[in-house]
Formats: structure tokens, sequence, C-alpha cells
């Protein structure tokens, strides 16, 4: 199995803080520590990653977290 670069598109070029992967740009959606969103989603700001498997196997993804924490921009 081979995994490509994980990447951001549509957001900065660079991450925006040392050692993590952290990007600019994002619309804003929950603020101020609450779960309820607003706006609309933007399908051209996206993380990527490939998953690819060996010819000979399959892959099966019934579920795959990520970690991740959400900040409001500062």
């Amino acid at each position: 199995m081979s995994f490509s670069p994980f990447s951001a598109v549509g957001v900065g070029a660079n991450s925006s803080a040392g050692g993590r992967f952290s990007f600019n740009n994002w619309p804003i959606g929950a603020t101020d520590g609450s779960d309820v969103f607003t706006g609309v989603i933007n399908l051209n700001k996206y993380y990527e990653l490939t998953i690819t498997p060996m010819e000979v196997n399959s892959l099966i993804l019934p579920e795959f977290p990520l970690p991740c924490n959400v900040r409001e921009p500062v």
C-alpha cells in the first residue's frame, strides 16, 4: 500500500504553523466553541490524500477517522 503526500487544496500554499499541518483561508464554520455551523461548504477547499493498495490486494475502509483540532482563525 502506498500513500500520497497529504495536501491542502484551495487554501494557503504553506502551513501557517511550524511542525503541523495548518493552513489559512478556510471559511468560518462554527465559532466560540459552538457546534452550530453556518454558511455553505466550499467544495474548492479541502485536504487530499490518495491511498493506493497493491495490485493483488483490496482495501476496505469502513471507517477512516482523522484526528484534528479545529480552531477559530486568529
